[in-house]
């Protein structure tokens, strides 16, 4: 079952005056750091949203949309491990329902290879009474592409640690079925720098990154989330 995709405006400013644009700072010119930092912080934010945004329409002068993230999105196989000792046998169940729906998945005579999206909490976990079952595979030589791969008795978890969780839900974990999730955007409304964006009568220079994206999450059932870890 597919959910419409809904998303909202990604925007993130940032400017200098003209002395600053003549100064040369420790560092580097400080344009120049500044526009990396606020490449961050915009990619951030869309991350942010895409993990764990709440869609909502709120209806004013102009209509208002925020995207559904995968945390809202994923309700079937949602563990809550509050409490429990998460050792091989707990898990090996847990990936017993989480590779088994879906296009990727073990049912459907698939891959039965989906990604595993943790935070460092859990990367620890794992490794604890794992490690003769991680294998580093090369994924995609083209981009240099490669992670650390848990074989299970139900299919293969490409280990992928999202250190945005250690800072805001070191509890959480994603299985993913990359063949029922994308990222979308608005046609032509893809990330852009957008520069030069001050008044005339500023002395000098502001610019905006702009996003307008989502994520499209389809088939809840083919992806699972595992919270509460200690």
């Amino acid at each position: 079952m597919s959910r419409s995709a809904s998303w909202p405006i990604f925007r993130t400013p940032f400017g200098f005056t003209g002395r600053d644009l003549e100064v040369a700072l420790f560092g580097g010119k400080d344009e120049v750091t500044e526009t990396q930092q606020a490449t961050l912080e915009h990619k951030k934010s869309i991350e942010y949203a895409l993990l764990f945004g709440r869609r909502n329409l709120v209806t004013s002068t102009h209509q208002i949309t925020t995207t559904g993230g995968l945390d809202e999105a994923i309700v079937t196989n949602a563990w809550d491990v509050s409490g429990t000792a998460i050792n091989k046998r707990t898990f090996d169940e847990f990936c017993e329902q989480a590779l088994r729906w879906g296009r990727s998945g073990y049912l459907k005579r698939g891959s039965a290879k989906k990604l595993f999206l943790h935070s460092a909490r859990w990367g620890t976990i794992i490794n604890d009474w794992a490690q003769q079952k991680l294998e580093y595979r090369v994924l995609d030589e083209q981009i240099g592409f490669a992670a650390n791969v848990l074989i299970t008795p139900h299919g293969e978890l490409m280990m992928m640690h999202a250190p945005l969780l250690d800072e805001y839900f070191g509890d959480r974990a994603y299985v993913v079925d990359p063949e029922h999730v994308r990222y979308v955007n608005m046609k032509n409304r893809d990330t852009k720098l957008l520069r030069d964006r001050q008044a005339n009568d500023i002395d000098g220079v502001s610019h905006e990154y702009l996003s307008d994206v989502g994520l499209q999450v389809e088939f809840e059932h083919s992806h699972a989330l595992l919270f509460g870890a200690s």
